[in-house]
Order: C-alpha cells, then structure tokens, then sequence
C-alpha cells in the first residue's frame, strides 16, 4: 500500500514540474480509458487524471468533467473533479469556479482552494469571490470568512490578502463575519512570516543538497 501511494505520489509531482515522460504517459493512460482500451486503476487514477488535468485543453477538460458526471463512485467522481480544478489555463479554470458555485459547501470549498493553490490561480479565484460574494454568502454562511477565503488567500506568497480579507468582512456589516475574518487574518499573517523566517534555510538546504549531488557527478566522471 505504501508502495503504491508513494508511486501516486511521485507521478503528481513530476506531472507538477512538467516532467515530459510522465505527462505523455498520463494522457495515454487516460485517453486509453476513456476509449474502452484499458481500465484505470483506481490507485493511480487520481494522479493520472490531476496530471491530465493540469494540462488539459478545452476538449480533454470536457471529457474530464463528462467522466466525473458519469462516474458511479463517488471517489472517482471526486478524482475527476479534482483533475478539473487544477487546470492552468486561466479560462478552464473560470469555468471551475463556475461549478464550484452549484457544489455543495465542503466540495465548493475544496474546487476554489485547489484552483487557487494546485492550479496556481489564487488571484483569478480571489476576484470571482469578490464578485459573487452575494452567493457565496448564501453557500457558505459565516464560513465563507473563516474558511473559503483564507484557503483562497493561501495561494498568494504575501500576507496582503489577509488585510483585504477584513475589509471584505467589515463592508458587510456583520460582527461575527467580522469575527471570524480577523482570526483567519491572524493566521494568515502567521503563516506569511513564519514563511518567510523558514524559506531562506529551506533554499539553503536545497541548494547544499544540489551542489553535493553535483560534485558527486563530476567526481563519478
């Protein structure tokens, strides 16, 4: 089992730094399934289909979301929604957050926070908010402030958004909006400095690890 989550594991991350073996071999295995040829296990299909999904084009997006309708397990349902939010085109991950309107709260918080963090568009995801408070309010009630948009907000590196977070709250005139915004700000703030004091020796360490694998190549040949 560890095996295989560790092989999961490892396909999502080349997929993510766009190794170009494992992209090709994702969307083989998916347009294989997707034609009858092959099945897709069900330890790899979330990670196939987030990689598929990445970097999809309008037309395997299609056949991703269509899979999801048609899917009759509610985890693989979910696997092939999930490959929908974290597309990179900004257009398909429009459409997204369009979806993730008509979810139920916990699956709408989930497709705005992937397509904010995993699909790398927290900007594009904290204006639609802003433009649909009215509806996300009605979705989420008060966790709208202390949930969706602090999950949105940890896409971004800076801790601005948790500033704009309280203003957003404090313009709709509820104390317990308010409330609860302040305490997600707090964290948010947190988060960015404890970021920033940990990130200069996380690079440290990354580029130590690299210059001795490096001398160790060189000294190979």
């Amino acid at each position: 089992m560890a095996t295989k989550l560790l092989r999961s594991d490892l396909i999502e991350t080349l997929g993510a730094f766009g190794d170009r073996g494992v992209i090709d071999e994702a969307f083989r295995r998916f347009e294989e399934s997707r034609k009858g040829q092959a099945d897709l296990s069900p330890d790899l299909r979330r990670a196939v289909t987030e990689v598929v999904g990445r970097y999809s084009s309008t037309a395997i997006y299609d056949e991703l979301h269509q899979s999801a309708q048609q899917a009759p397990l509610l985890e693989a349902k979910q696997d092939f929604y999930h490959a929908l939010e974290v597309a990179l085109d900004p257009d398909l991950a429009k459409r997204t957050l369009q979806l993730a309107i008509t979810m139920s709260p916990a699956e709408s918080k989930a497709a705005f926070s992937a397509v904010a963090v995993a699909g790398e568009h927290a900007e594009l995801a904290w204006l639609f908010t802003k433009n649909h408070l009215d509806d996300l309010h009605a979705q989420h009630d008060e966790k709208l402030w202390s949930d969706l948009l602090p999950k949105i907000a940890e896409g971004f590196n800076s801790s601005g958004y948790a500033d704009e977070l309280v203003q957003l709250a404090r313009a709709q005139g509820s104390v317990d909006s308010l409330s609860k915004a302040k305490a997600a700000a707090d964290q948010l703030h947190f988060r960015a400095k404890l970021k920033d004091h940990l990130l200069p020796d996380v690079d440290d360490w990354v580029l130590k690890k690299l210059d001795g694998r490096v001398q160790a190549a060189v000294s190979e040949h």
